[in-house]
């Protein structure tokens, strides 16, 4: 069946046996064709499962690491009521069955298969394609670095974990109280002063709301039920997983990159290429951010210019009305 190497869905880097990576389910969206003008980068595919950790293990293959095994059996169960089982069709290696998504295992084979498909909510159009996407640890962890995105609220990392597990509290001890639960959704979604509510994150223009509805829903009814407390293990890996992913692809706008499928990179890695092209597109994107900052000294100092001329003609102004009562 062969061997290859995958391409980081951000950097387009390639990725080798043994590379670390995250590795995201993304759905296709069922509003857009992909064919147009997008505005965000979630428009045409968006995720639909937290990122996990795990190491490229060839032939599109993701070893997971061993402690992720809780967060990913709750995703998978969570995701279970939107998965569309799918019979073995006329070509029976890679036409297969896909009759549930309880292993890992049966997803990855369902993902290189072009097998997958969930429902779609709010749409006409009933289903969707789902895949897999790759992206190196060391790519994840850069954008992760960049200080801040956005201009108002200033979103750090910071921003959107304080606003994290503080959106699950209105659930504790509620039980299945089918009022007390939809009061709870509505704590949870509320908006409040200078801060977004968590579960919006994945529920804007464009999301597909799976992770909202199915993910952070099941979350919010075992905190609700008792099944976990505000302390459990998988609930703090299922925030911080997924407040990275808020970040990351609230990152992903600034340089124009869009959640979707990747091809593989052959045998081959070709690094020398791959250092050639990047310095190449910093050389381009130093000149345009030095262009940039010099345009905004420049408005800096006319404004500045102007507020003392403003001041200087207000406290002539004042001093005239001055000497005139005198």
């Amino acid at each position: 069946m062969g061997s290859f190497n995958e391409s980081c869905m951000i950097s387009g880097m390639p990725i080798g046996v043994g590379d670390s990576v995250r590795v995201i389910l993304i759905k296709k969206s069922a509003y857009s064709l992909g064919t147009g003008i997008s505005c965000y980068p979630w428009d045409f595919w968006s995720p639909v499962s937290p990122p996990f950790r795990g190491k490229y293990d060839d032939y599109a293959r993701v070893a997971l690491e061993a402690g992720e095994k809780d967060l990913v059996d709750f995703v998978l169960g969570s995701l279970a009521s939107v998965h569309v089982p799918v019979e073995l069709g006329e070509n029976e290696y890679h036409d297969i069955a896909v009759p549930n998504i309880q292993t890992w295992e049966m997803v990855e084979n369902a993902c290189i298969e072009g097998r997958l498909v969930f429902k779609n909510s709010y749409s006409k159009v009933p289903t969707s394609p789902v895949n897999r996407v790759l992206i190196r640890e060391d790519v994840w962890q850069s954008f992760l670095g960049v200080e801040s995105y956005g201009d108002y609220p200033v979103r750090t990392m910071k921003f959107i974990q304080d606003g994290a597990l503080e959106s699950f509290e209105p659930f504790v001890g509620i039980g299945a109280n089918e009022r007390e639960l939809r009061f709870a959704k509505m704590m949870a979604e509320g908006f409040q002063r200078d801060k977004i509510p968590f579960p919006l994150y994945f529920g804007g223009e464009g999301y597909s709301y799976i992770i909202k509805d199915q993910i952070i829903g099941n979350a919010q009814n075992n905190i609700a039920n008792g099944t976990w407390t505000m302390t459990s293990p998988v609930l703090r890996q299922l925030v911080d997983s997924l407040v990275e992913l808020a970040y990351m692809s609230g990152q992903m706008r600034s340089p124009g990159h869009m959640w979707a499928p990747m091809m593989t990179s052959g045998q081959e890695e070709h690094w020398d290429n791959v250092v050639r092209f990047y310095k190449n597109m910093v050389a381009i994107a130093t000149v345009k951010a030095e262009e940039e900052a010099a345009e905004r000294a420049k408005w800096a100092a006319e404004e500045k210019e102007i507020l003392a001329e403003i001041r200087a003609k207000k406290a002539k102004k004042k001093k005239k009305a001055a000497t005139k009562a005198k």
